[in-house]
């Protein structure tokens, strides 16, 4: 006898319930954790077990960090840190950036610190902490591995991280040589040493132009590194938006852009890309700002497609601007939805201080108008409010970190739209089902009804909105049942999104890891 659990992933119409893109008021109280630190959240993961940790800076005489762990509820967990939290000083200015979650429940932080080990440059620093938050001393030196490029003058600002499905560690950001800037990359062994089968040494730089930053960073399932950034000419040139593709090994991939390397000119100068994501159809979602006429910078989601161009089909020429106020907006963060929606997180400033924005898009580059007021959403209760970083719950509901007014740290819940529940999903697609689930052996049965012929396509998705493999290719298929039994690559535990599509409609479907 087998026992089927069916979670099938609705987006519930707006003339039926109530809008989305409101706070979550069963989220602390108010849809709102606030911690009375003068500092800014960078960084939100989430466990299995649907906890949050989330780390950041606060400004004591210097700049340390911390890390907090909520319970799914927004309560500090008692049993991490100190009473729900921990902050690490290293010397000087100390700077986090990126968490992520290894599949044994070690948190890395990555991030750039001036600490007294980097002889005063900044350098990029690996620390790797155990569940409880406590340094995993087995890691680097006392838990902490420092990265700094050049040899009379190492430095070197991490900007992004990826944990790779082998346990190392990818990081990027910048270097200075002489009178440039480079990109810089470096790989890391799940130990933290260096791994010299990546460039003998580990460490890898690209000098585009004279100033070449790497903001943002996704890595493929086929390995292919795509670094999101921007580069300028001269030391009174003006940015332009960049895209670099490698392949594993660190080398140009031709095919993208030209010989690896796209520059994005969009009308006026003065570009910048903060982040990157890609969608289960090859395509690159990017989030940052642009230089408008006048002078005011506005907020920028561009759609590249896998070649490294503008996406034409995503808002007529690949991209949708924003201006909250019509002064500046800077895009930060972007997620995309496993229902394909676009979600961006942006900082808009205004007369009295920056207010936290979320903007969320059809696949189309159309505003969503099931989401706040015309696709936008606006936290704006105390001035110097702002997001930076942006994450889903296994319950698919949102959550955005960043400052709340000039003196206090924010994490916020939104309701999203997107339910856990069991029901039929449209006239095209009838009821669909996944077994076992939990998943324990790396394959699993899924059950469809299809109600007319159709082309179909399965892919399977992170909570991030990540593809993490193609299980199915596109294949026509007539009206009727099917029972399949698909192979799933190595996964970590936790939960996932199992998505079938057809050209008229598509159903995630929640698949759970032990």
């Amino acid at each position: 006898m087998r026992t089927i659990i069916l979670f099938l992933l609705l987006t519930f119409p707006s003339v039926l319930f109530a809008q989305f893109g409101n706070l979550d008021n069963t989220f602390d109280g108010d849809g709102q954790f606030i911690l009375s630190e003068t500092g800014t959240f960078t960084s939100i993961a989430v466990q299995p077990d649907g906890k949050i940790v989330a780390v950041g800076n606060i400004s004591n005489l210097n700049t340390d960090i911390t890390v907090v762990r909520l319970n799914p509820d927004g309560s500090l967990d008692p049993n991490f840190g100190g009473i729900g939290g921990e902050n690490f000083d290293f010397g000087n200015q100390d700077l986090a950036i990126r968490v992520l979650l290894q599949p044994d429940g070690k948190i890395l932080i990555g991030g750039y610190s001036n600490s007294p080990t980097s002889g005063g440059n900044y350098q990029m620093f690996v620390m790797r902490l155990y569940p409880d938050a406590s340094e995993d001393l087995s890691f680097g030196t006392n838990g902490r591995v420092d990265v700094g490029f050049g040899i009379s003058d190492p430095n070197g600002v991490l900007y992004d991280m990826e944990l790779l499905p082998n346990g190392k560690i990818l990081i990027a950001g910048s270097t200075n040589s002489a009178s440039e800037t480079d990109i810089a990359l470096a790989r890391l062994n799940s130990d933290g040493t260096l791994d010299t089968d990546f460039s003998f040494d580990g460490m890898l730089t690209y000098d585009i132009q004279d100033m070449d930053l790497a903001y943002a960073m996704h890595v493929q399932a086929n390995g292919r590194i795509t670094l999101a950034g921007s580069t300028t000419v001269g030391g009174g040139g003006q940015p332009r938006g960049l895209l670099v593709q490698l392949h594993e090994d660190g080398s140009f991939v031709n095919t993208f852009g030209s010989v690896g390397v796209s520059l994005i000119d969009l009308p006026n100068p003065n570009e910048q890309f903060n982040d990157i994501q890609m969608d289960g159809a090859g395509r690159f979602y990017l989030a940052g700002r642009h230089q408008a006429s006048g002078g005011d910078t506005d907020g920028v989601i561009a759609r590249i497609t896998s070649n490294g161009a503008l996406d034409p089909s995503f808002s007529f020429d690949g991209v949708v601007y924003t201006d909250h106020t019509g002064d500046h907006d800077f895009g930060e963060r972007l997620l995309i939805q496993p229902d394909g929606r676009i979600l961006v997180a942006v900082r808009a400033s205004t007369l009295v201080g920056y207010v936290g924005v979320l903007y969320r898009l059809h696949e189309d580059g159309i505003y969503d108008d099931t989401f706040g007021a015309n696709g936008k959403v606006v936290l704006d209760d105390v001035p110097g409010t702002f997001f930076y970083s942006l994450a889903l719950q296994p319950d698919l509901k949102i959550l955005a970190g960043g400052r709340a007014g000039p003196t206090q740290m924010l994490i916020a819940r939104y309701t999203s739209g997107m339910n856990v529940g069991i029901a039929e999903v449209d006239a095209y697609i009838g009821s669909t089902l996944i077994y076992p689930n939990p998943v324990t052996n790396n394959q699993v049965t899924i059950e469809y009804e299809l109600k007319s012929d159709e082309r179909v396509s399965i892919e399977l998705f992170d909570l991030t909105g990540k593809m993490i493999a193609q299980l199915q290719s596109w294949t026509a298929e007539s009206a009727g049942s099917y029972q399949k039994m698909l192979a799933l690559p190595e996964l970590s535990a936790g939960n996932y999104l199992m998505k079938l599509n057809t050209e008229k409609g598509s159903v995630s479907v929640k698949m759970m890891v032990d």
